[in-house]
């Protein structure tokens, strides 16, 4: 890992840096002589900031969820030289500051940004102006579940201020940036990962329903959405939300029902307009609206890791050709910052999960994937406990499952999926001494077998009657010989 070299910047935030649920507006009025042939920023933020230069996007939800070693956030890497002119610029930027913690996101106390472009010699510092965005407010019940962090995008018409992207955006309401001293965030690493990909805008049909209207996607995607509404009252309040919503837990865990993120909008009076920057996940985009509320245009732009499918499987049998590509795009859609267990509900990266993801990167997505095992596999053996491996780091809810650190470590596993399929020489030195310090955690008995090593949970299938005495030998016996 790279460290981020920030030089003169400072970390910069409004006055209140510490309310969950931050929506922070932040611009910087600079001059260019020359725009220079590439003009590499690295940027970071406490926790999601997308940035606009001269009114254009150039980095959509930016910010890599920490740690990338304890202590320690990750910094996007972006070249702003296309979105430069001679003379007069503009940087905008929006962070979000979570103030919460999930499956795939661990809190900080404190919300930040930080920018330095060293061949422009801009830095952040008290000469950016902020301002907490008015219109950004709390959303009602009912809230997402604990299992990732952010909260519902919110937003009140009313209290709107405008284009604040726009170049000639008046500032008057604005003050100059808080600088913050460095007590939380520590040195900040080069992220491994490109940053998020977002596409063009396109139109969906919507189809009126009994609560207002709904339209399908062309297939199971992470997407933003945008909207016109008409025909609006000061206070009517839009809820846009998807078919992946509300679900059940997993397997033994059926009863219980999780919520995702939703959008809250309260209109002004007359058209309002809208684009969300929070993505949703779904097949399926539905709308909960007054009667009145007309859409003269409704739209969505598809999000996700930024790298391509390049490869497939072609039967003569067409189910089985269908099937393989849900298989496809749900790989896709479980990549993001990192790898997840599924993007509706948790979007933790359970290593058990990973392991079975891993094989399937290099059969069908291009090499920028592998960029994001190799994150993951960084977050799996960099963020252990003492000799203790865990899964679902980075995030709150981390925890020992012996039987998933088994397989990740075994000629099966994630490590050795890598390893087979990159030959990337940093995997063998990085991990060998964690993952032998691991296997030595177990004790034998009398009669020759292991003690079994209970974690925090030990866990085998889903299903009853797993035979976990037998399983775990097994797979202590494929960790040693990986290590051999």
């Amino acid at each position: 890992m790279k460290q981020a070299d920030f030089g003169r910047a400072e970390w910069i935030f409004g006055a209140d840096n510490r309310t969950a649920d931050t929506k922070m507006m932040l611009r910087r009025d600079f001059s260019v002589d020359t725009v220079p042939p590439a003009a590499v920023a690295h940027i970071a933020a406490e926790t999601k900031y997308w940035l606009w230069i001269n009114g254009v996007l150039a980095v959509f939800e930016g910010g890599v969820f920490r740690e990338s070693k304890p202590g320690c956030g990750w910094a996007d890497e972006v070249d702003i030289a296309p979105y430069l002119k001679p003379g007069r610029n503009q940087l905008t930027a929006l962070v979000w500051y979570y103030g919460n913690g999930g499956r795939n996101n661990s809190f900080c106390p404190e919300g930040d940004f930080i920018f330095a472009c060293d061949a422009i010699g801009l830095y952040s510092d008290s000469r950016f102006l902020c301002m907490k965005h008015p219109a950004y407010i709390k959303s009602g019940a009912p809230h997402p579940a604990y299992l990732y962090g952010g909260d519902n995008a919110a937003f009140d018409a009313r209290l709107d201020v405008g284009d604040f992207r726009s170049v000639d955006f008046d500032e008057s309401g604005f003050m100059p940036a808080v600088v913050y001293e460095n007590k939380v965030w520590g040195g900040m690493m080069v992220s491994m990962i490109p940053p998020i990909r977002i596409g063009e805008a396109v139109r969906l049909d919507l189809h009126k329903t009994e609560a207002g209207y709904e339209a399908s996607l062309p297939y199971a995607m992470t997407a933003t959405f945008a909207f016109r509404a008409v025909g609006c009252h000061a206070g009517d309040v839009l809820d846009v939300r998807t078919d992946r919503y509300n679900i059940n837990g997993g397997p033994t865990d059926e009863f219980h029902n999780y919520n995702g993120h939703r959008i809250e909008f309260t209109c002004r009076e007359g058209d309002n307009d809208f684009e969300g920057l929070m993505y949703l996940y779904g097949e399926k985009v539905i709308i909960t609206c007054p009667e009145n509320v007309v859409f003269t245009d409704f739209s969505f732009r598809e999000s996700g890791y930024d790298c391509d499918i390049i490869g497939s499987v072609k039967t003569n049998d067409p189910v089985f050709d269908r099937l393989i590509g849900k298989c496809i795009r749900t790989l896709y859609v479980c990549m993001r910052n990192n790898f997840m267990d599924c993007p509706d509900r948790e979007r933790g990266q359970w290593i058990g999960d990973v392991s079975v993801q891993a094989p399937q990167v290099f059969y069908v997505l291009d090499d920028r994937a592998k960029l994001l095992l190799k994150k993951a596999i960084s977050d799996y053996v960099g963020l252990r406990k003492g000799d203790v491996l865990v899964g679902n780091v980075p995030g709150d809810h981390f925890c020992e499952f012996p039987s998933q650190n088994l397989v990740a470590i075994s000629e099966f596993g994630l490590l050795a999926e890598y390893y087979d399929c990159s030959g990337d020489a940093w995997m063998p030195s990085f991990v060998l001494e964690p993952c032998v310090k691991y296997l030595m955690l177990w004790g034998m008995d009398e009669r020759g077998p292991l003690i079994p090593r209970q974690g925090t949970v030990r866990w085998f299938d889903h299903h009853w009657n797993a035979d976990g005495d037998v399983l775990e030998n097994c797979m202590y016996v494929s960790a040693c010989k990986f290590a051999r």
